[in-house]
């Protein structure tokens, strides 16, 4: 198996949650939550979009390229490589959620419950 080395150059900031909540709300970026399908935790940032990161390359083509970007999921596994496979491909990313939506959980921030594969 070959490693995309360019990957390895993208430097994605990583956030804790405090922080990444005080620039949501100052920046309203787009929040995607890269989880997948058949993820068992139904948490979710208020108004952060599903996009599962098997599906990011379709999905990515309808974010706006001029509008931050960040990304999260349960607990920071997924979304460093979708942040950096984003960056790669023109989007301006913001950074990702330092511990993920677990951590943001655990610290008390609001969360919002989304059908399975829904928004």
């Amino acid at each position: 198996m070959q490693v995309n080395k360019s990957y390895a150059e993208v430097k994605i900031k990583k956030i804790a949650p405090l922080k990444a909540s005080a620039l949501i709300k100052k920046l309203n970026p787009l929040v995607i939550d890269v989880r997948p399908n058949n993820f068992s935790k139904d948490s979710f940032i208020i108004g952060s979009i599903h996009c599962q990161t098997l599906e990011i390359d379709e999905m990515s083509k309808k974010f706006p390229k001029d509008k931050e970007i960040f990304v999260v999921d349960w607990a920071m596994k997924q979304a460093p490589i979708t942040a950096q496979y984003l960056k790669l491909n023109g989007f301006n990313i913001l950074g990702v959620l330092k511990g993920g939506v677990e951590r943001w959980v655990y610290e008390g921030l609001p969360v919002e419950t989304h059908s399975k594969g829904q928004k």
